[in-house]
């Protein structure tokens, strides 16, 4: 295997500008991610507030909880050993609980993740120990519950349906994964690809971490242990009871501040904006930035003056009641995308949030808010986004001649010049000189036989052209799909490097889900890729060649 690095061909003007070394959008930010001093100054900013954060012995016996009996690794029980120590850190990143893993980009996340904080503990000389934040507070089941199938049709979706009550809004990690109906569901997916000497593998690794139906958190949580235990990977579930059990101190913290939190987000959101970039929050002036779960499901909070009122209206309630509520049963709150972070923050001595693009945006408007609890805002690392190239793809690139930014930005367009190409004639001006002819023709002779006849000779006339018109372009949709059939081999060709890179013209690392690499390569790949991606930056775009 190799690493190719290009210039990345969907970097937004945000992430461009705040990887810059020195740009105004750094005051919406702590630190630089890129600044080798932005690592040491964030650990003195962590242990000058210990005080501030939970107790980190409590802390990780709540880990250990979460963990027991199946998630524990030697590397992992190491890791909750060193977080005990008051002078640890973590690199921490997160997503929801994606089926078997979700998208690519959660393994992009946690390669940099453990890169990260890799290269930070050698660097610093300090204990930092890598965190997957498993989003199972979140109710969107519909994000979480398909992947993504290549076949040899194209790109279709392969949808996991959990049968849940309408409007019943529970978290993702509460949901109960149907072993049978998982395994049957993997064994349609399986069909869709080619027989390997890994399709048993994954197969049976996936039914085995199903058989006792675990809840959905549950069964993302062994896939991600089973793929990096080894590197000591420490796992925490936002929906785990053990540990809303600890966040009630911060939760009363959240609705005493909420007033002051929610009017600095709005004022850095403005300021954002007055800056070129665009709101990527998009909050209410009375948001609470609260979840309440209540008997109609997890309901956003939203608060004026004493009065909070459940999203859709239907519950009201007044500070100390939810206070009282937050000091008995903590387990009935959940953060928003707002407050997820500052719960991190407490929780976590977090040297480094690793990010994906949409996330550096928001925490952009965040930074006052983390100071109205009593903490700052950590390092925000761009997470790696990396392309993967199988052998057959690369070989097509390097027949067809372009750049990997041309195929990964405008692949469709090219493939169509390069069609085109292939003839003397240019279909689309062709067909367009005989549509204006037949227009220019008709005209005059629809002018002049209305000015004698009237009633709707004009009407039927123009009605006339359309369906000539119609008649031209399905012509012209004939010779286009003429001109394809006699250049099918080639095509097909095309299609499958475009196909492998970007599919359905989307990012590949937002399409492709493990399970597809897994069935051609197996698992090794994954630690080679993580030994090319040592001391690499996320200033480029990867393409990791099989």
């Amino acid at each position: 295997m190799k690493i190719e690095c290009i210039k990345n061909p969907w970097q937004n003007q945000l992430m461009s500008d705040y990887l810059e070394p020195e740009h105004p959008v750094r005051s919406f930010f702590s630190h630089h991610p890129l600044q080798s001093s932005s690592y040491s100054l964030r650990a003195e900013e962590v242990y000058s507030s210990l005080s501030q954060r939970v107790d980190r012995q409590k802390l990780v016996e709540a880990l250990y909880r979460y963990h027991q009996p199946e998630l524990l690794h030697p590397e992992i029980e190491s890791n909750l050993g060193r977080l005990r120590q008051e002078d640890s850190l973590v690199v921490i990143g997160g997503q929801q609980a994606g089926l078997v893993t979700g998208p690519l980009y959660t393994i992009h996340k946690v390669f940099t993740i453990i890169e990260l904080a890799r290269k930070q503990e050698q660097e610093l000389g300090k204990p930092v120990i890598p965190v997957f934040w498993i989003a199972g507070e979140d109710h969107d089941i519909d994000e979480v519950n398909h992947i993504f199938v290549q076949s040899k049709e194209g790109v279709l979706k392969k949808r996991y349906r959990v049968e849940v009550e309408q409007n019943n809004r529970q978290a993702v990690s509460h949901l109960s994964i149907d072993p049978e109906y998982l395994q049957n569901w993997l064994q349609e997916v399986s069909e869709h690809y080619v027989d390997t000497p890994y399709k048993t593998e994954w197969l049976e690794a996936c039914q085995k971490l199903s058989h006792d139906k675990p809840s959905w958190g549950r069964f993302f949580a062994r896939l991600l242990h089973s793929l990096f235990a080894k590197y000591g990977l420490v796992l925490i579930d936002s929906a785990d009871p053990h540990v809303r059990q600890i966040e009630q101190d911060f939760f009363l913290r959240l609705i005493n501040q909420s007033e002051q939190i929610q009017t600095s987000i709005q004022t850095s959101v403005q300021q954002f904006e007055e800056a070129g970039y665009a709101d990527p929050i998009h909050t209410q002036p009375n948001q609470a930035n609260l979840f309440l779960i209540t008997d109609s499901g997890r309901l956003l909070l939203d608060r004026e003056g004493d009065q909070w009122t459940t999203r859709e209206g239907k519950q009201t309630f007044t500070t100390s009641e939810l206070r009282e509520i937050a000091g008995q049963t903590p387990e009935r709150f959940s953060n928003n995308v707002a407050t997820r972070p500052l719960m991190q923050e407490y929780l976590f001595p977090v040297l480094a949030f690793v990010a994906g693009p949409g996330e550096v945006a928001y925490w952009g408007v965040l930074k006052e808010a983390f100071i109205h609890t009593g903490l700052s805002m950590p390092i925000v690392y761009p997470r790696f986004q990396m392309t993967l190239v199988e052998r057959h793809v690369d070989i097509r690139k390097r027949e067809f001649g372009h750049s990997w930014e041309t195929y990964l930005t405008k692949g469709t367009l090219i493939r169509e010049e390069w069609l085109k190409a292939q003839f003397s004639f240019q279909v689309d001006p062709l067909f367009d000189a005989i549509k204006k002819q037949v227009v220019d023709l008709y005209q005059p002779m629809i002018k002049q036989i209305h000015s004698q006849l009237g009633r709707q000779t004009e009407e039927m006339g123009q009605k006339n052209i359309e369906k000539v018109t119609e008649q031209i372009q399905f012509y012209q949709r004939f010779v286009e799909r003429t001109m394809s059939d006699i250049h099918q081999t080639t095509l097909r060709q095309w299609d499958e490097l475009l196909r492998g890179i970007s599919p359905n013209q989307q990012p590949q690392e937002r399409v492709h889900n493990l399970i597809y690499y897994w069935n051609a390569y197996g698992l090794d790949w994954m630690d080679r890729t993580l030994q090319l991606l040592r001391d690499k930056q996320p200033t480029h775009h990867f393409m990791v060649h099989f």
